[in-house]
């Protein structure tokens, strides 16, 4: 998202470098975030300040970043497309980082929209993004709770969006059972895949990323992978009647990862 147009005043910029990482915004001619360079080079390296960086690197995290955004905005209006007229469509995203899928859904004609997560960072984008952008999106600081498999306090709603957390959940049939009941009409998932015919649940190392005092069967937060017929059965079985596979308008890193579209008609 191209936050450039807005001119942020030099008390929105201090806020924008104290929340926005993990997701693809173009702050100003200088700053911009995301998760794309980290992907690749696994720097621990989420903004970057073209005053403070080389020219090499600004060159490489720009056209990284640019790759995240036109991806993203082609996701979003393949969800647009897929649900239909957005007036009144409710949107639920069960961790939204700093909101980029809800601003973007907004943007786009859909009534309420809620996030939820686990940071104080998007308590403080939800805010300055809602200014800037004229939104009234809603932020919840509570994460999804593998013990229980679900969002405390979360109601379902038209649109529900998994981007790239199922990656990190040591129950993933129990989160796509959840992800189905919250979900009225159209499931938007990002995740990693295994193109099989097995249905099979791949688990990385444990204790390899967030808690790392997480006991069993709690402590699989690595790249959880669920594979391509699992998933196709479990949206059957949810009652989602078509799915479909949303491309990616720029290829993205890491591979296995793929997004799909799934729609209760």
């Amino acid at each position: 998202m191209d936050l450039r147009k807005y001119k942020l005043s030099p008390a929105d910029l201090a806020e924008a470098k104290a929340s926005l990482f993990y997701q693809p915004f173009r702050i100003s001619e200088e700053i911009q975030s995301g998760i794309a360079y980290d992907w690749i080079y696994n720097k621990g390296v989420f903004q970057v300040d073209r005053r403070e960086v080389d020219a090499e690197t600004w060159k490489t995290f720009d056209a990284l970043n640019h790759n995240l955004r036109t991806t993203y905005d082609g996701w979003l209006d393949a969800i647009a497309a897929g649900y239909g007229d957005l007036r009144n469509a409710s949107v639920l995203d069960v961790a939204c980082a700093e909101g980029y899928f809800l601003h973007g859904l907004k943007q786009r004609g859909a009534g309420r929209c809620i996030g939820y997560d686990i940071a104080s960072s998007p308590s403080v984008s939800t805010g300055l993004l809602n200014r800037l952008l004229g939104h009234d999106v809603e932020f919840r600081n509570i994460a999804y709770d593998m013990r229980f498999h679900m969002v405390p306090g979360a109601e379902p709603a038209d649109i529900v969006i998994s981007s790239a957390i199922m990656v990190h959940m040591s129950d993933p049939t129990f989160f796509l059972e959840f992800l189905g009941s919250m979900t009225k009409r159209l499931l938007f998932i990002y995740s990693a895949f295994e193109d099989t015919d097995v249905f099979r649940v791949t688990y990385e190392g444990p204790r390899l990323h967030h808690d790392a005092k997480a006991k069993f069967p709690l402590c699989f937060s690595g790249r959880t992978m669920i594979s391509t017929s699992l998933f196709h059965f479990a949206m059957n079985e949810l009652g989602f009647t078509r799915v479909i596979e949303a491309p990616q308008l720029v290829r993205l890193p890491p591979e296995p990862y793929r997004a799909y579209i799934a729609i209760k008609d």
